[in-house]
């Protein structure tokens, strides 16, 4: 539910649920709770590693095609976790176990966006570099 779907709900007289009051709260604050975050860092590493293992094995034998496909992807996918890392890496940092939760640096996902479409099946395991 995004801000105005929330605003249109109070003027009809509906009330929030508790989730969705703390969701607006952290999003008028500008605040997001550590589980969200953790959860978010979680998907995003699941999601990546599901798409660099099965892309990574994909062949994309002209060299330029497979260029142009690498750099569109970074220029979509880096600059928006770059923000992300950024803006809420430092509230997972203070806790246990961070690395549980940010798996990459941006640096990380840079070097494995260049891996594929080159048909190498990626090891078993993504290694932080």
């Amino acid at each position: 539910m995004d801000l105005d779907q929330w605003i249109s709900k109070v003027k009809d007289g509906q009330h929030l649920s508790e989730d969705e009051l703390q969701l607006l709260c952290e999003y008028v604050n500008g605040k997001v709770s550590k589980p969200v975050l953790k959860e978010r860092f979680k998907v995003f590493n699941t999601m990546f590693d599901e798409i660099h293992k099965t892309q990574s094995t994909w062949i994309v034998s002209d060299e330029q095609m497979q260029s142009e496909l690498r750099v569109s992807i970074a220029a979509f996918v880096i600059p928006a976790y770059r923000s992300f890392f950024g803006r809420y890496k430092q509230h997972i940092d203070s806790g246990r176990h961070s690395d549980k939760y940010v798996k990459y640096q941006p640096e990380d996902i840079e070097t494995y966006i260049d891996d594929l479409f080159d048909g190498n099946p990626p090891s078993m395991a993504l290694k932080r570099t």
